[in-house]
């Protein structure tokens, strides 16, 4: 009991997504004495429904080195194709059966209240006892009211994208990964002055004309719209941000500069390609930079906010790096007093 109660302080104390998934996994692997766990994140593609494997437990040797970039959502799995996390995602409820090889399989469910965020499937050797079962089935509820209530407060109202409250947290997990409270590396690594990350700021071009000549109702559609876009076009591992009126943040861990580019020119091309009810043809503006070791988020987001306009008075409808700009001879490198940015 000592145990669960310890499991359950862990779990209430943290506010990053990431660390809240460990820290769920780390416990049920414990409580159960499973000998392999997997964390099935739930990825909704267009009318699909697919599957990723967030984590394992016990962890791969590859695990421990920098993340990859996540797989683009058409390369995952279908939920279909597995029958058993089918089966527990549509009855929302426990699952578990005995397996051919010997030892129990058993699924959980994962929910916020309203959708099935995650499936986690555990092996054991012997069948969970009725006490073991409970005391998984409540630390799930406990995870998943307390992501509930995180995503109310840390989501913007209109789009349901992240709001500014976890924008610096995000970097700084990025950034400083040797402070990370989950990081895996031993004192002295991760101290590279490389990050494999970038972060773009997103701008809709000619946003007050939309206003204007529609109404807000119209430009708040367009906002809403425009998020879904986002969705669809970026990873589950992706941090998206809207920081107020149109101007939105894109955080890809993981990803090189080609991959940003990438990843952020595909998005400014679907925004261009969609049909907005009433309003027609919209198209947005990024700039973005790398995120490097001992950065913040106002000095990151400062680079980007360079590039974005750059974009903006090149035309509009493009896509600038920060550090191509620099190259170039087209922008200047920041100093430590420019880097001095309040957002908020």
């Amino acid at each position: 009991m000592t145990d669960f109660i310890d499991y359950i302080s862990a779990l209430a104390d943290l506010r990053d997504r990431d660390e809240l998934d460990r820290t769920l996994a780390k416990a049920i692997f414990e409580l159960a004495g499973a000998s392999s766990l997997s964390f099935w994140r739930i990825v909704r593609c267009d009318d699909d429904i697919k599957v990723r494997e967030r984590l394992r437990l016990p962890a791969l040797e590859s695990e421990t080195a920098a993340p990859e970039m996540a797989p683009d959502p058409s390369e995952l799995p279908l939920l279909a194709a597995r029958a058993d996390l089918r089966l527990c995602y549509k009855a929302k409820q426990n699952w578990s059966a005995p397996c051919e090889a010997g030892g129990y399989r058993h699924i959980f469910p994962v929910s916020d209240g309203r959708d099935v965020l995650c499936l986690i499937e555990i092996n054991t050797s012997q069948r969970l006892g009725a006490d073991q079962e409970r005391m998984i089935s409540g630390l799930i509820r406990v995870y998943g009211n307390h992501v509930g209530i995180l995503n109310y407060g840390d989501h913007d109202e209109l789009t349901g994208l992240l709001n500014r409250r976890t924008f610096d947290e995000a970097v700084k997990r990025i950034a400083w990964p040797e402070f990370a409270r989950d990081a895996r590396s031993s004192p002295g690594q991760g101290s590279s002055t490389q990050v494999r990350a970038h972060l773009a700021v997103a701008d809709i071009d000619f946003f007050k004309r939309i206003n204007d000549q529609f109404g807000h109702p119209y430009g708040d559609e367009v906002l809403v719209l425009l998020s879904r876009l986002m969705g669809r076009c970026f990873r589950d591992t992706d941090r998206l941000f809207r920081f107020g009126g149109e101007e939105f943040v894109v955080v890809l861990p993981g990803a090189g500069t080609h991959e940003a580019e990438s990843a952020f020119e595909r998005f400014r091309a679907a925004v261009e390609d969609f049909a907005f009810p009433q309003v027609g043809r919209v198209t947005i503006s990024l700039g973005f930079t790398a995120i490097l070791h001992g950065d913040t988020g106002s000095n990151a987001f400062g680079r980007a906010d360079e590039a974005l306009y750059v974009a903006k008075h090149g035309g509009r409808n493009k896509v600038c790096c920060y550090e191509m700009l620099v190259g170039a001879g087209v922008l200047s490198v920041r100093t430590s007093q420019e880097d001095n940015v309040e957002l908020f």
